[in-house]
């Protein structure tokens, strides 16, 4: 479901548990052992991580990762695909397309769920920022 959600791909996870997406997703949110306790060191101590350049995810993780959404985002560009999932919105962020809309809620009656709308897309700048790649 991530990967269609998220890259526009089809994934059976489910009868291929051996297939690379599934690998790697599974190598980035699994925090046993020793990166579990790497987990609560950047979370206690971000600048001494920073200072000694550790990590906390597997760079091979995320360079497929970062691979899959360079390579996806090129392929619809050449292919002029449109699709209604994330990489669509990086596409969107990346040509300064991707706004942020207005809109008023009835506060009576939105619920528990409703929360503060945030100034992110306000102001467009054209760039998604690289440090997240």
């Amino acid at each position: 479901m991530i990967a269609t959600c998220s890259f526009g791909i089809e994934v059976n996870s489910l009868i291929d548990r051996d297939n690379e997406f599934y690998v790697m997703g599974k190598t980035m949110t699994n925090f046993d052992g020793l990166k579990g306790l790497k987990f609560f060191g950047l979370n206690s101590f971000p600048k001494l991580f920073k200072f000694f350049g550790l990590t906390l995810i597997d760079g091979k993780a995320v360079n497929f990762f970062r691979t899959l959404a360079h390579g996806t985002m090129d392929h619809r560009e050449k292919k002029h695909i449109i699709r209604p999932d994330m990489i669509n919105l990086l596409m969107q962020a990346k040509q300064g397309k991707l706004t942020h809309e207005d809109s008023e809620v009835n506060d009576e009656n939105a619920g528990f769920a409703t929360v503060k709308e945030s100034d992110i897309g306000k102001a467009t700048s054209g760039k998604i920022r690289s440090e997240l790649w």
